[in-house]
């Protein structure tokens, strides 16, 4: 059996970012009194005198006419990023509406992103910052503006606004046809530290603090994972991912700076896992500390010669997220492929028919897994 790697051109991969970014504000008028109409206050004003408890309010900002010029501009934050079941970090993009992330190369290589029926390869034609940073890269050997959201830490992201449509100059370069900006936490409320484990020697570790420190809040978080894929030659994916972010107020407005590390080595493998063009997502949360999450994708049929005499079967995945909560400890299962959807593989055998295949029905000659049936079960405690 050949071994091989890659490590100058792809398999091997190193980034490191130092961000400092200031956001400026109005001030308040000395001697203005502002009226406080928040939940806290009146609960606080009651004359009752009882106590309000705390009241935590979560929604979708789905309706905001006045505010942005279009419904294809919006904004995911809270539950929809924390309970995504994610195979790999690049689907934190798919938090976006319509927009699909896959891997093609290996666990450490950028994804290829689809949205509203454009292949996007690696990033040329959309956008994405971290913090205001722009995350692709205006020249790399495998393309222009080559995106590779591999080095972030899921835990950390606090926020992400999306915009699909034409160009607008405020996104700047690679953004024609949508663009995202994603946005880090500046602290934590708990310390936490996640494990994880799973199918194909997977395993995770990743943990997230803050404190503070000279007036402001710093947060640190790390990230390990480990994972041989479902390949005959194991991937060997080792990825390391730091992050470090400073966050003050100054006469001026608020102070960031932040620092993030990241590396990576792993086998290319050059599969194509076929992904869905299609998703639906439901989260519920109960009362009694349990929380769950199920996506759908979808793709129908398409043909694959022009008469439409041959066509390509609709697949359907099921992804399952399942958390249970206790006073310190957060334990969840992700299950992924649930039904363990096979897909045929005419696109690639149709043109070149085999000797002895059949000359009708040749769709359902080959096939294989969408994404290999997989179980992980995850921890988190919190300090």
């Amino acid at each position: 059996m050949i071994r091989y790697r890659r490590f100058l051109d792809l398999g091997w991969k190193a980034t490191v970012m130092f961000v400092v970014t200031v956001q400026f504000g109005v001030a308040q008028a000395s001697g203005e009194v502002l009226p406080d109409t928040t939940l806290a206050a009146r609960a606080s004003s009651s004359p009752s005198g009882d106590e309000a408890g705390e009241i935590v309010v979560t929604a979708r900002g789905e309706h905001r006419v006045g505010h942005d010029l279009s419904a294809s501009v919006g904004a995911i934050s809270g539950d929809d990023i924390r309970m995504r079941p994610l195979l790999r970090t690049s689907e934190l993009a798919e938090a976006v509406p319509g927009l699909i992330a896959v891997q093609h190369s290996g666990g450490g290589k950028a994804a290829r992103y689809y949205i509203r029926g454009y292949n996007l390869d690696h990033g040329t034609d959309f956008s994405i910052s971290l913090d205001g940073v722009p995350m692709n890269l205006p020249t790399h050997a495998h393309g222009q503006g080559y995106l590779d959201l591999n080095g972030l830490i899921p835990e950390t992201i606090d926020r992400i606004d999306y915009r699909k449509g034409p160009y607008s100059p405020a996104d700047g370069d690679f953004s024609f046809i949508a663009a995202a900006s994603m946005r880090t936490a500046d602290r934590v409320d708990r310390s936490f530290v996640t494990l994880e484990g799973g199918s194909y020697d997977f395993r995770r570790i990743a943990g997230v603090t803050s404190v503070s420190a000279g007036g402001g809040d710093l947060l640190l978080a790390g990230d390990f994972s480990a994972s041989n894929g479902p390949w005959q030659l194991p991937e060997e994916l080792r990825h390391y991912a730091g992050f470090a972010k400073y966050s003050t107020d100054t006469a001026w407005g608020t102070l960031h700076a932040s620092l993030s590390v990241y590396d990576a080595t792993w086998r290319p493998t050059e599969q194509i896992p076929v992904r869905a063009m299609g998703s639906l997502g439901l989260t519920a949360t109960g009362g009694d500390g349990w929380e769950g999450a199920v996506r759908l994708r979808h793709v129908g049929p398409r043909p694959l010669i022009e008469d439409n005499s041959v066509r390509r079967p609709s697949t359907t995945v099921v992804n399952l997220r399942f958390a249970k909560h206790f006073a310190r400890l957060e334990i969840a299962a992700d299950l992924l492929n649930l039904f363990n959807t096979r897909r045929a593989d005419a696109d690639y055998f149709y043109a070149s028919r085999l000797p002895g295949e059949p000359l009708e029905g040749v769709d359902g000659v080959h096939s294989r897994p969408v994404e290999s049936r997989q179980l992980r079960v995850s921890g988190r405690i919190y300090l």
